[in-house]
């Protein structure tokens, strides 16, 4: 999938006519997507996002995850703290906007920055947040989960 068809998705929530209404959490959903290897089709995206005319929230980009077919769970952490093994991931650091966390490399950490929209590298420092670590969901896994709710 190309940026240009994930751009048609994106704004084909009602109301959002520009980018300039989108969230640091709406610009972190496509590199994330990209970095855990999702292979689907925009069409997939533009169903799963909500139809509203609001930017997007992390309650909505986890649900937009979960309609992908990707569970998540969140752990409070400091930037520098974050392992190797649970990359990539989303960092909400608690004073800042959102980062998609891709890899480390030899000189710091590469990170896709939401409210700058930029892929950059950055020095790991003691920045507190909560981590949301993203993997695919067992389908099996989640009929069981979805039969525990009831009516």
């Amino acid at each position: 999938m190309n940026i240009e068809n994930m751009e048609f998705a994106q704004n084909y929530r009602m109301g959002l006519a520009s980018t300039d209404s989108q969230s640091d959490f709406d610009a972190c959903l496509w590199p994330l997507l990209q970095a855990l290897g999702w292979r689907g089709l925009p069409r997939q995206v533009a169903e799963a996002l909500p139809h509203m005319d609001q930017a997007l929230d992390l309650t909505d980009f986890r649900n937009v995850l979960a309609h992908l077919n990707y569970q998540s769970r969140e752990i409070d952490v400091v930037f520098s703290q974050i392992d190797d093994r649970l990359m990539p991931c989303l960092f909400v650091p608690d004073n800042g906007t959102a980062l998609v966390v891709i890899r480390p490399e030899a000189n710091g950490i590469r990170v896709y920055d939401g409210g700058t929209d930029r892929e950059i590298v950055i020095k790991a420092s003691s920045l507190p947040g909560r981590l949301y670590q993203f993997s695919s969901a067992n389908r099996r896994e989640r009929y069981f989960e979805d039969d525990k709710r009831g009516w």
